[in-house]
């Protein structure tokens, strides 16, 4: 009777082990992958990478037009800044790309990791009931955290880079605007003409430099200096928003990756023995004995 209930028992237990994986895994492809992969979930998500998308294509502009404007300054005064600004408008590329990256990947990856990586999780362990292999375990245990962690890796990555974006957002708005009216200046300033009542402490350090260079005045020094030392205050700004963005877009989604490595190999750390190392070394020592008698 006794033999009769734990064989009973036995047979349910992996019965279970069984029927349980197969359900989990049905659950996940066909309820938890749509919603998974469904743009309503992360509307918030979306919304916060369409705002920092259209903060790199501001300073994306920004720049560019910045350096535009720089080259139509007399005698090339300032062209190594204008250099300095297409090269900061290729960097803004990138941070743009990166965005657009975890824009796309964010219902990708959702879709990915429940309709294939924790049904082949479930697959494994299902396997394992028959093989009983330790490690075969671990590995369908390692592989459900993954995908879940990949599904959660751009969310949690976007929700920390807010938390930045809201300290430095004033200062990278500030940016742009510092950039606009710098353009602003500088076209104004090329095409306007010298006039009998204009005052000069009305002119900005632009038109200074143009009637400078008109005039022939030996305040040509001093105006290209206001100049460049104005255009180099609004290079530092740039350098500071793309070092932001940088961290927030870059930066911040690989340390996420990295934590989340990191505690999958902490929580499911097991050491690999291999059994015939040790008959080796007890086979070594037995012969070490018997040389020495």
């Amino acid at each position: 009777m006794d033999t009769t209930l734990a064989t009973r028992n036995s047979t349910l237990v992996i019965a279970a082990k069984i029927i349980v994986p197969i359900i989990l895994a049905l659950i996940s492809i066909f309820v938890i992958a749509p919603r998974a992969s469904s743009a309503a979930l992360f509307s918030k998500t979306i919304a916060s990478l369409d705002k920092v998308r259209s903060v790199v294509l501001g300073l994306t502009g920004a720049s560019t037009a910045a350096s535009a404007a720089i080259t139509l300054l007399p005698d090339d005064i300032c062209s190594p800044i204008a250099t300095q600004l297409m090269e900061l408008t290729d960097d803004f590329m990138i941070i743009l790309c990166a965005v657009y990256f975890e824009k796309y990947m964010l219902t990708a990856i959702g879709y990915l990791s429940f309709t294939y990586i924790v049904p082949a999780a479930m697959g494994l362990y299902v396997v394992n009931v028959f093989l009983r292999n330790e490690q075969v375990r671990v590995l369908s245990m390692k592989l459900c955290l993954f995908g879940i962690c990949a599904f959660l890796v751009i969310p949690v990555s976007v929700k920390v880079s807010d938390l930045i974006n809201e300290t430095h957002g004033e200062s990278i708005q500030a940016t742009i605007s510092a950039a606009e009216e710098s353009v602003t200046e500088i076209e104004s300033a090329s095409s306007a003409t010298a006039e009998e009542d204009t005052n000069n402490e009305k002119k900005n350090v632009f038109q200074n430099l143009f009637d400078a260079v008109k005039s022939g005045i030996g305040t040509i020094s001093q105006s290209a200096s206001a100049v460049t030392e104005k255009l180099k205050r609004l290079v530092d700004h740039f350098v500071d928003a793309l070092a932001v963005l940088i961290v927030t877009s870059c930066v911040i989604p690989l340390a996420i990756i990295a934590i989340f490595v990191w505690l999958v190999k902490a929580l499911f750390r097991i050491e690999l023995k291999i059994p015939r190392l040790h008959h080796t070394r007890d086979y070594a020592r037995r012969y070490e004995e018997n040389d020495v008698y």
